[in-house]
């Protein structure tokens, strides 16, 4: 979840700066096909003022690579024109609000304020010294060139207030959720590390008092799952207490999404059969995709699935069927066993949440997972899309994964 909630993020992020660029761009475009226009229609300029408009026209070009700059060498020019009382070439006016617009949004107020106070003494001065010239004939046309700088001004510091509106709330939400992390890391820590340290104390103290062979290979068993599923325990509440590692490092060094379906199968497969179990695991296929989300969670998966039969089936009555189709965009899992139970079996306590929490994962992945019953036997399919359109990064699997939860 928290792996699909950055990468959500990112790519909101990507395709919000994606938009302002765009927008950018083409607001350039009409601000310098009107500016070129202006100027080749007009009077022939003195050298000053085709320096001024030459920096105006380099500027509203470069504003969708670096918009702040941009605006604030438009102003400057703005400023600059309105000193020399320049008429010549082409009008900044638009370019000026577009300017203002973009320093109250992305700049503090007191920059974005001090842009536009300039700019409305500089109107006011070029209306009372060449107010032809400059069409600031009349009050009211100050008061209309005046409050077009205003709105321009307050568009921006609104959507500048909106965003840190917005920051604010995400930061009030992870600081909830680290709070929220950090407290389930101590429960966990509480109601199940210390009770796996005791068991796998005990399976150890056992041992050395234990003559027969088969029952000493049990125990042993129960020691190494243990503390197995110890060292998943203590990687999770590690994470969860901020300490950002892969809890996943461990025993399979490949970045192929395949290798480690396979390590994993055949791992399980001879875990089941070593506790009684009747059935196998097919892998075909191949892919591209590497350990992304959606890796991770074919992997998690497969891994739930095996526990499931683990828990959930009779191995002296039941045999279990798992089949893995992978290609370059998307993997297809099912998985069968029986329902049928002996009398003397009885069911170890679950949550029985691992499912539905993977439905809402993978559906959020953009895929599907159903279950059913059909003649006697537990059907689990799943549809997991995969990408390829990246390198796959090496990450290093853990014991944990490999062996039951």
């Amino acid at each position: 979840m928290m792996i699909r909630n950055r990468i959500a993020k990112i790519v909101n992020l990507e395709e919000n700066e994606k938009l302002t660029r765009r927008i950018l761009a083409v607001a350039s475009l009409v601000l310098l096909g009107a500016g070129v226009f202006e100027w080749s229609s007009g009077p022939a300029m003195p050298v000053v003022d085709m320096v001024l408009a030459i920096a105006y026209l380099c500027a509203v070009l470069a504003l969708p690579w670096n918009a702040v700059v941009a605006s604030i060498a438009i102003i400057i020019v703005s400023l600059v024109n309105a000193a020399l009382l320049n008429t010549y070439g082409p009008n900044v006016f638009w370019g000026a609000l577009l300017a203002l617009l973009i320093l109250g949004m992305r700049t503090t107020r007191w920059i974005s304020f001090s842009a536009l106070l300039l700019l409305m003494l500089s109107a006011a001065y070029e209306s009372a010294l060449i107010p032809k010239s400059s069409g600031l004939t009349s009050v009211g046309a100050l008061t209309s060139f005046l409050v077009a700088q205003v709105l321009a001004y307050c568009m921006g510091t609104a959507l500048r207030w909106k965003d840190e509106a917005n920051r604010r709330v995400e930061t009030e939400r992870q600081l909830s959720r680290l709070q929220r992390s950090t407290a389930i890391a101590s429960q966990m820590h509480d109601a199940v590390s210390g009770k796996l340290s005791r068991i796998a104390i005990l399976a150890h103290n056992v041992l050395p008092d234990i003559e027969q062979a088969e029952e000493r290979e049990r125990w042993r068993f129960v020691g190494e799952t243990v503390e197995e599923a110890l060292v998943g325990v203590r990687q999770i509440i590690d994470r969860l207490d901020g300490d950002i590692q892969d809890p996943l490092e461990g025993i399979v060094e490949s970045d192929s999404l395949v290798e480690n379906i396979r390590h994993l199968t055949d791992a399980s497969d001879i875990r089941l059969h070593q506790q009684g179990f009747d059935g196998q695991s097919v892998v075909k296929g191949t892919t591209s995709a590497g350990l992304d989300a959606a890796g991770e969670e074919l992997l998690n998966l497969i891994q739930e699935l095996y526990t499931n039969i683990e828990l959930h089936s009779d191995q002296t009555c039941t045999t279990y069927h798992f089949s893995i189709i992978v290609t370059d965009d998307r993997a297809v899992v099912s998985q069968t066993n029986g329902i049928k139970r002996s009398l003397s079996w009885s069911e170890p306590v679950s949550t029985g949440k691992g499912l539905k929490l993977h439905r809402t994962t993978i559906s959020a992945l953009g895929g599907v997972l159903k279950t059913s019953e059909e003649q006697g036997q537990w059907i689990v399919y799943a549809v997991l899309p995969l990408r390829n359109d990246h390198a796959p990064a090496t990450v290093k699997r853990a014991n944990s994964r490999m062996t039951a939860a």
